[in-house]
C-alpha cells in the first residue's frame, strides 16, 4: 500500500476495491508465475487531512487494519510476519507465512515490500524442488487523499485513504501436478492470489474508519 498527500476537485470518493492487474505464464520445465494486483480507497467522512497522516505515521495501525490480529507477529524494525492460513491449489491445502516492511517514504506515502516468507511445511506436499525454487513478491503504497467537492456555494472536503497492494508468486509445477491443463492451473493460481487480495482489501476497508475513530477519540482524551 502507498501514502501521499493530494487535493483535488472531485466527486465524493466512494469506499471500494477493485483489480487493477493480473498476470500468469507457465514455461517450459513446469516454472509457473502468476500475480494480480488490487486498488482500494476508504473514505472517512469528517476527519482532518493532518489528523489523518498523524494517524496513518505509525504503519503499524495499517498492518492491524488489513489482518487478523491473530495472524501477525511483529518481528521488529517494521518487519511483521503474516500468516497466510488455508491457501487452496488445485485441491492441495497451503499454509505460508510472509514477512513485510513497512516504512514512510520522504513523500509521506506508506510503503510495504515482502523481505522474506517461510514455505517449509510445503515440501512434504509439493516436494523440495518447488520449495527451492518458489517465491512471492508483495509491494504495496498507500496516501492520503483530501477531495474538495463543489455543491453550490459550498466547498465540502472529504478525506480518504487510497492504496495498492499486488503480489506475485512462482515455482516449479511439482511432478503431481505437471499434467495439469494450464486453463486449470491458471485459475486456481489467480484464485490463491485474488483470495488474498481481497480478504487484504475487505478488512481494510472495513476496519479503518472504525480504529481511525477509536485512535482520535484517544488522542483527545490524551490531550
Amino acid at each position: 500500500m502507498a501514502v501521499t498527500m493530494a487535493s483535488s476537485v472531485a466527486p465524493a470518493p466512494r469506499t471500494k476495491a477493485e483489480k487493477t492487474s493480473e498476470q500468469f505464464k507457465l514455461k517450459d520445465g513446469g516454472m509457473v508465475e502468476f500475480g494480480s494486483g488490487q486498488r482500494v480507497e476508504a473514505s472517512i467522512s469528517g476527519a482532518p487531512l493532518e489528523s489523518m497522516l498523524e494517524y496513518i505515521s505509525e504503519p503499524s495501525r495499517i498492518v492491524y487494519a488489513c489482518w487478523e490480529h491473530k495472524d501477525i507477529m511483529d518481528m521488529g524494525d517494521g518487519v511483521f510476519r503474516m500468516a497466510f492460513r488455508g491457501q487452496s491449489f488445485l485441491s492441495i491445502s497451503i499454509d505460508m507465512s510472509v514477512d513485510i516492511q513497512l516504512w514512510t517514504a520522504e513523500d509521506g506515502t506508506i510503503q510495504c515490500k515482502s523481505v522474506g516468507y517461510s514455505v517449509d511445511d510445503m515440501a512434504k506436499l509439493l516436494g523440495q524442488e518447488f520449495v527451492d525454487t518458489f517465491f512471492l513478491e508483495l509491494e504495496g503504497k498507500l496516501r492520503v487523499e483530501e477531495t474538495v467537492t463543489k455543491v453550490r456555494a459550498l466547498s465540502l472536503k472529504n478525506t480518504r485513504l487510497s492504496g495498492d497492494v499486488a503480489v506475485t508468486i512462482g515455482g516449479k509445477m511439482p511432478g503431481l501436478l505437471s499434467a495439469t491443463p494450464e486453463p486449470l492451473v491458471k485459475s486456481a493460481a489467480l484464485g490463491i492470489n485474488n483470495k488474498v487480495l481481497e480478504y487484504v482489501s475487505n478488512t481494510f476497508v472495513s476496519t479503518v474508519a472504525g480504529d481511525y475513530r477509536k485512535w482520535s477519540r484517544d488522542q483527545k482524551l490524551v490531550k
